[in-house]
């Protein structure tokens, strides 16, 4: 399971900044790749959902609504959608990211974005 982590989801990562922009059509059958590989890792049946893992709704990190992001040496790593999104959720701070509606949290976001450039 190690194995198919590492080689098929690193290689679907790995570019992952060229997806951007592509249509629906184009991205589902590698959305559909991993789905697959995600039951197979998690050992769960093809109608299955995956879930977070068991332990983590006691950590700290769980109850103030951070992300864990795989760690990475080097720079160009840093710049994976899969390390950057959880850091700069993270960086939010507490009260934002708690908000449950859409348009709230957008409202806010801009605020707090506008406020912190100047």
């Amino acid at each position: 399971m190690a194995v198919l982590s590492s080689l098929l989801l690193s290689r679907l990562d790995y570019c992952n900044a060229v997806h951007t922009g592509l249509t629906a059509s184009t991205l589902a059958p590698l959305q559909r790749v991993l789905h697959a590989a995600a039951r197979v890792v998690m050992d769960l049946r093809p109608r299955d959902h995956a879930a977070d893992v068991p332990g983590r709704p006691a950590l700290r990190t769980a109850s103030r609504g951070d992300f864990i992001g795989p760690r990475t040496n080097r720079k160009f790593g840093d710049r994976a959608f899969c390390v950057a999104a959880p850091r700069v959720w993270n960086r939010l701070p507490a009260d934002l990211r708690q908000l449950r509606s859409t348009q709230t949290f957008r409202r806010h976001l801009k605020t707090f974005l506008f406020a912190a450039s100047y």
